[in-house]
Order: structure tokens, then sequence, then C-alpha cells
């Protein structure tokens, strides 16, 4: 094998670029194909516990995140219905303490800049915008970058096309809960939100995570429902299909 011989990655989204740079650390070259012509910034809040933290400071990532996340304080669990506290489980300098690594909440946009300016500035990352693969066989990509991968990885999402050529990898199945993710301004969130914790509410067959953004100062609350009926939109429909939604 030649150790100038690339990795393709399929996706840029947040698993590809992680990708991309972890394999470049090792002095493995990246390739990185990604279908749509602009990165925008997508989603809302995302919480990095230390497992992940821990991975992202090793690719020398820790002071850029420090500058645009928070720390909570402590991960409560309350009562949807009375709102009081079930759990708490101590964060911020504990989970440094005793996890060796932080636990940081961020929009998904300021994670996935940072990646994105790691891979810009990485010379072993090289990254195709605009590059759509609908056969990620190593034939077709050697024809695409000039040699042939090393390895494919599929980060295209829960519609993989690099999954499916995996003999036996099944076929995603929509599992009845859906998500719906969106960001209040601090002003507008009721007061107990908190602003220096996260917080899941627990409900009858859902719940509400809530945590605070250093981003404009916005607090981002993610509600978790098990579809019990057909009145709601699958969130992620197949290509080519259209949403069903029955009233």
């Amino acid at each position: 094998m030649n150790a100038d011989q690339p990795v393709a990655i399929i996706g840029a989204g947040i698993a590809g670029l992680t990708a991309a740079l972890s394999f470049a650390r090792k002095g493995i070259p990246a390739e990185i194909f990604e279908q749509t012509s602009v990165l925008s910034e997508a989603g809302a809040g995302l919480q990095l516990s230390p497992n992940a933290t821990r991975i992202l400071t090793k690719l020398g990532l820790l002071p850029q995140l420090e500058s645009v996340w928070s720390e909570p304080q402590a991960i409560n669990l309350v009562s949807g219905t009375s709102l009081r506290t079930i759990a708490s489980v101590p964060s911020g300098e504990f989970a440094r303490e005793r996890w060796a690594s932080p636990y940081g909440v961020l929009h998904r946009a300021d994670l996935q800049k940072t990646l994105l300016d790691a891979v810009a500035a990485n010379p072993l990352c090289r990254l195709h915008l605009g590059a759509e693969i609908n056969d990620a066989s190593q034939h077709v990509i050697a024809g695409m970058i000039g040699s042939e991968p090393r390895l494919v990885v599929g980060a295209d999402g829960v519609w993989s096309k690099v999954r499916k050529r995996i003999e036996g990898a099944g076929k995603a199945i929509f599992s009845g809960s859906i998500a719906w993710r969106f960001t209040l301004g601090e002003a507008e969130a009721p007061a107990f939100f908190g602003t220096t914790k996260v917080t899941a509410f627990l409900g009858n067959g859902s719940h509400l995570v809530v945590y605070p953004l250093q981003r404009a100062q916005f607090q981002r609350g993610g509600d978790y429902q098990r579809c019990r009926s057909r009145r709601f939109i699958e969130p992620h429909p197949a290509p080519g299909d259209k949403p069903a939604a029955v009233a």
C-alpha cells in the first residue's frame, strides 16, 4: 500500500470532517466528497460529552471550541409536569476533573465551522464540494481523484449510499420517533430553563432537553416525541419520496 494512497470520505458533516482530521493526524491523506455546493449553517444545539471532547482535543481543536461553547455546571433530570428535580449530575469543572475532558454545549454550525477551518488548513485534507457520489466504488472514486483510495468511509447520513454497498447492512427504518430542534433567545425563554445547566424535562412518551448556547446567548430546546399516530411528518424521507402526513 502506497503511503500517499488516500482515504475517501463520503459526506462532509460532523462525522466526515472529524474522520478526515483523524486520518490526517496519522499522516493519511483524506479526500472528502460532499454533494452540496455550500456547507450552510444547519441544525441547532449539540452536546459534546467528555468522550467526544477528548477526541477533539487530540485534534488540537479545544481552544477554538472553548471560544464558542458553554460548559454547563450541572445536568438535571426534571419532571415535565411538576418541575421537580429528579436527579442532578455535576458538570463544569467536575467533568474536567472526573473524566479529564470537558463537557460542552454549542451550536452545530460553530462545531462545523471549527472542523471545516481545520480541514481547510490541513494539507493532507482535500474537500470536494458539489460532488455527488452515486456509486461509491473504489474504481469510480479513483476516476475522480486520480488514484484508488485505500478505504471508503461512509459518512453520508441515514440514507447512506455507501452502506448500501455492504452486504447485509440492512435498510434504515423510521423508528416512530421525531425530534424538533429550535433556538430561543434568552429573553424569550422561561426562567425555569436556567442558563447554567442542561435540563431534561421528562414526560409520558416524550422529553424536552434544554441547554444554554453561547452564540447570541441563545437557548436551545429539542422536543423528542414518540409518534403514536400518523399525524406527524417523517423527518427524513427517503430520496425521491414525498413526506406523508395524515391530519
